[in-house]
């Protein structure tokens, strides 16, 4: 079963739970983004036009984190895998793709929604997933998103990553086998 809200898109196929997150931020930002990107280029030509190379470090710098940045709100996209032993993650940047991170975990994941601050109506929320250490189940962050998803989607998200620990669950507690010879 698939869900697709807006640019989210969140499913299962019983083993893991798979998020997908499209960034989605408002047109007048990203033409803030190109602006100043081209701003910061046109320092770095000139610099390479009248040879001063200092000048051209101190614009490359700039240009090279912002221009992360823009990539990220043109294309970006987060990519989450869960399951009962391990959490993995990807930011997407539309032309570069970093790696998975894999966190392994030992106990149960829960989904904590965090409210977030802005003018839209819908009350946008940054999830927070906190598993307990094996040891002495003490609670720590996994994973924090950077990219925001609604109630509606919390709570499915939260629904079947719980539904994987029943199911985990009841794997390790069948009922043993039978043999009437």
């Amino acid at each position: 079963m698939a869900e697709e809200i807006k640019n989210n898109q969140i499913w299962t196929d019983g083993v893991c739970v798979y998020v997908s997150a499209k960034v989605s931020n408002p047109i007048l930002g990203k033409i803030a983004l190109v602006i100043a990107d081209a701003m910061i280029l046109s320092v770095a030509i000139l610099a390479i036009k009248i040879r001063i190379p200092g000048l051209l470090l101190f614009s490359m710098l700039p240009l090279f984190f912002l221009a992360k940045y823009t990539l990220w709100n043109f294309f970006g996209r987060e990519t989450l895998i869960i399951n009962t032993k391990s959490f993995s993650y990807q930011h997407d940047y539309g032309v570069i793709k970093m790696a998975f991170v894999t966190k392994k975990i030992a106990n149960k994941i829960i989904v904590k929604a965090l409210p977030v601050e802005t003018d839209d109506t819908e009350n946008p929320l940054q999830l927070s997933f906190i598993s307990y250490h094996k040891e002495n189940d003490i609670p720590f962050e996994v994973y924090h998103t950077s990219l925001y998803f609604s109630e509606k989607e919390a709570i499915y998200i939260n629904s079947l990553i719980q539904q994987l620990f029943i199911d985990e669950l009841s794997k390790n507690n069948e009922f043993p086998a039978v043999y009437l010879n």
